[in-house]
């Protein structure tokens, strides 16, 4: 993943436009207000298999998206397996960088 792509979440972060972790990223996709959910790749197959289900059923777009050391690293925090974009231009944004 490039740089200019990671930017996009930290971005989204420092803007309060990224939830961040199970409980936020499932209440934002079950409010309509996730864009784009990102899933660590290494996270465990029930969280993965229960949030590209979910964002199927809602209609969001769900990745797979590097490991949660990254990601945690991305938003400041210790590792993080699940986060969603809340801004559709964030999202659109990250996924051109990211060349999705």
């Amino acid at each position: 993943m490039n740089e200019k792509a990671l930017s996009y979440i930290g971005l989204a972060r420092r803007a309060g436009k990224l939830a961040s972790g199970s409980w936020q990223t499932e209440e934002a996709v079950k409010k309509k207000t996730a864009c784009l959910v990102l899933v660590a790749s290494d996270a465990s197959d029930p969280t993965r298999k229960k949030f590209e289900q979910m964002c199927s059923f809602y209609a969001v777009k769900c990745i797979r998206f590097s490991d949660r050391e990254t990601l945690g690293r991305i938003l400041g925090r210790g590792e993080t397996v699940l986060a969603a974009f809340l801004d559709p231009g964030l999202a659109e944004a990250f996924l051109r960088a990211a060349d999705l």
